[in-house]
């Protein structure tokens, strides 16, 4: 199997996360690597107090993952509206 090729687990995988993702396009599994890891840190630092990970860090891990999987022009619309959602009060 060539290293780009994805195994058929991966791809049933794959297809089950972008079938239930009703606001994104399909994700590129190098992506959907990224933002695995950008979630597992969340958790990490969020839920299990892992000082090992400061918040900063944590932060440009999911922007960067984020904004790979969004296109940058689109991430940086949505922190704009949630800006501006957040200005407002909203949740």
């Amino acid at each position: 199997m060539k290293a780009t090729e994805l195994s058929d687990d991966k791809k049933r995988i794959a297809e089950m996360i972008t079938a239930r993702s009703t606001f994104m396009p399909l994700i590129d599994p190098g992506n959907a690597k990224q933002l695995f890891r950008a979630c597992k840190a969340a958790y990490r630092k969020h839920h299990l107090n892992d000082d090992s990970i400061d918040w900063d860090e944590l932060g440009h891990i999911l922007k960067n993952a984020l904004a790979s999987t969004m296109g940058d022009d689109v991430f940086v619309a949505w922190v704009e509206k949630q800006k501006g959602r957040n200005a407002h009060g909203a949740a």
